[in-house]
């Protein structure tokens, strides 16, 4: 059973290395965590993923609202990680394309 859990949370660890703004990955390595007790990573990985969900928003993108992140704000402007997307999708919006989930 080891290997199969050293297997499991390489899978978890290499999802959220590809989605790091995905809070539900967390969310599922939470799961993980709590089921082979670890409550301390779980309530971490838990506590990072409701971090990153107060910082969930609908951006307007040419006409279609996708999900995304907030990762942080500056100028009047916020840089958004759209959810499911790599990283070379992130961009600066302005606050009339945001609205809160």
């Amino acid at each position: 059973h080891l290997d199969q859990k050293d297997a499991a949370i390489r899978d978890y660890n290499e999802a959220i290395r590809i989605l790091p703004q995905d809070a539900s990955k967390l969310l599922t390595r939470a799961g993980f965590w709590e089921a082979n007790d670890r409550p301390d990573l779980a309530a971490a990985d838990r506590a990072t993923a409701q971090r990153m969900s107060e910082g969930a928003v609908w951006v307007e993108w040419k006409g279609k609202w996708y999900p995304g992140n907030i990762l942080r704000t500056e100028n009047g402007k916020s840089l958004i990680h759209y959810s499911g997307y790599e990283s070379t999708w992130d961009e600066w919006v302005t606050p009339d394309r945001i609205k809160r989930k």
